[in-house]
Parts: structure tokens; C-alpha cells; sequence
């Protein structure tokens, strides 16, 4: 049997083939599955390309662990409510990426608005794959969590969540919102 690949692996395109294959093994039909990005991450999206030219491209696959993507990049983006020192990292979103990261010959972004008094935001680009092979610690642990803040939901899980200390980022910047 062929070895299937996994959809959130296909950056950017689909192997019609493979696709064929599963929509036949179990019995379904795709109707434009695509993952929409929220429009605060599009925005900060927009101002990270504008900033550092990276050419970064939202992912529009619906079950795909990364937010945009480019030659040589993969990338989460998280807009924040509150300023943190220490930036939260799902270490489900962390182990994906780093893996893939290998495999794809790439680097993993962790890209982070948080608020700042007087309206400004301050953005944060990490280089995750670049700490992690320096031996960061990211401090590792249980943390209960919101399940998803997607849909508004109340039910609670203990998550295993790492810390990105805001020293350690490659570039940051400041957007006047005023």
C-alpha cells in the first residue's frame, strides 16, 4: 500500500492523487477546506513581511500546525492581550514544528504581538529552531488552560506549555496604534 502523507504537510498544494486516494479509502468529499487566519494574525502577518521582508504566506489548510509559511520558514503567529515577559508556547504547537522544521530543512518563527501602554504593540519574532539547537530552556510544564479560545469555550485542560523569555528574540519592533 502507498504511504499516505499527511494534508498538513503539503505546504501551499495539494498530490491529487493522495487526495483521490483518501477521499475514496473513507468514503467523503472535500467542500474548500481551508483554514482561515483571524485578522489580528493577518495583520501581524502583514507588518512582520513589511518589516523584515520574509515573504511569509498564510497557510490556508485546515488542520495545519503552522500560520504562514515561506521558502525556508514556517511560522506560528499569536496575538496577545497582555504584555509578558515570558511568552507562552504550546509545546503541541512547539514538538510539531520543530520536527517538521528538521525534516523540511526550514526554521520555526514563533511571531508575538503584545500590548504596551499608550496603544503601542510590540511585536516579537522568535527563532525557535535556533534555541532549541542552543539548549534553551524553555522551562516546560503543566499549565490548565482554556481547551481552545477559538469558540468561546469554557472547558478547561492541563496543557504541557514552554516559556520564550522576550531577551531571546531575533527582532522586535514597536507599531503606534495611536
Amino acid at each position: 500500500m502507498r504511504r499516505l502523507t499527511p494534508p498538513c504537510l503539503l505546504i501551499g498544494f495539494y498530490d491529487n492523487i493522495m487526495l483521490e486516494e483518501l477521499l475514496t479509502r473513507f468514503d467523503c468529499e472535500i467542500t474548500k477546506l481551508t483554514k482561515i487566519m483571524k485578522k489580528d494574525e493577518q495583520r501581524l502577518l502583514g507588518l512582520v513581511n513589511d518589516k523584515y521582508e520574509l515573504g511569509l504566506k498564510e497557510n490556508d489548510l485546515p488542520y495545519a500546525r503552522f500560520d504562514a509559511y515561506s521558502k525556508g520558514t514556517v511560522a506560528e503567529l499569536k496575538c496577545r492581550d497582555k504584555h509578558y515577559n515570558e511568552t507562552l508556547i504550546e509545546f503541541s504547537k512547539f514538538s510539531f514544528n520543530i520536527k517538521y522544521s528538521e525534516l523540511a530543512d526550514c526554521k520555526f518563527y514563533y511571531i508575538v504581538s503584545m500590548p504596551k501602554p499608550n496603544n503601542l504593540e510590540h511585536i516579537y519574532l522568535f527563532d525557535v529552531s535556533g534555541l532549541a539547537v542552543s539548549g534553551y530552556d524553555f522551562k516546560w510544564g503543566w499549565k490548565e488552560m482554556p481547551f481552545n479560545t477559538e469558540f468561546g469555550s469554557s472547558s478547561k485542560t492541563k496543557k504541557l506549555v514552554g516559556y520564550l523569555d522576550i531577551s531571546q528574540a531575533i527582532g522586535t519592533f514597536v507599531v503606534n496604534n495611536n
